[in-house]
């Protein structure tokens, strides 16, 4: 029974709600934040970023495994996205150069660099795209979202998009907010034909992107 005093703070919900049956990796979680449906109007068909993109994670280390010394093992953090999705390198968090990264996790030319955890509601699920190969590598709390058949500056306009970026926000909230990573392939995106892609890159124009996606 909730008290009187807690009736207006407290809101009674299905527990199936609670649960997100769409995980990849279900772990039965109880949700206390119900995720709303966001609606994507697009002309196009949509379908889950996991059928276009691998979803890559961040480098993870320990504390010792981090100097203050530059080394040729660097890490970019949030720091590094801004808010409206420009890459802009501010902050380098340098590793022992004997610390092993995979190739896999450093930045290349067409990736899509997001944050998947963060404090700030903000800055999760904000994105950056990459338009040349680098040398450093995300971050344990970033990742890298690496398509695999579409273009990538377009696959990078519909993730930064407002309805994505609304979309990614919600499932950011709640207690799973540090396993973006493992949702966020759920998101489904319109999936243009490959001419009207190029076509929307090579206007490069936010009226452009916008007729197309809703």
């Amino acid at each position: 029974v909730v008290p009187d005093a807690l009736d207006p703070f407290v809101k009674a919900m299905p527990l199936a709600s609670m649960i997100d049956f769409q995980q990849t990796g279900f772990d039965l979680a109880i949700q206390t934040i119900q995720h709303k449906k966001i609606a994507i109007d697009s002309m196009f068909k949509l379908e889950p970023i996991r059928q276009h993109a691998l979803v890559i994670r961040g480098v993870t280390y320990a504390k010792k495994d981090q100097v203050v010394d530059e080394t040729a093992n660097v890490i970019l953090t949030a720091d590094n996205i801004t808010l409206d999705g420009r890459f802009e390198v501010t902050k380098q968090i340098y590793l022992r150069d004997s610390f092993e990264i995979e190739e896999i996790k450093k930045l290349h030319k067409g990736d899509v660099f997001i944050c998947f955890s963060s404090g700030s509601k903000r800055h999760v699920g904000k994105v950056a795209f990459i338009a040349k190969d680098t040398d450093y590598a995300a971050g344990g709390f970033m990742g890298i979202l690496r398509t695999t058949d579409l273009n990538p500056r377009d696959f990078y306009e519909v993730c930064n998009s407002e309805v994505i970026q609304e979309s990614i926000k919600d499932l950011s909230g709640g207690s799973n907010i540090n396993n973006l990573s493992s949702v966020i392939g759920n998101i489904k995106i319109p999936i243009p034909p490959t001419e009207i892609q190029e076509k929307i890159v090579a206007e490069c124009e936010k009226e452009l992107f916008h007729l197309f996606y809703q």
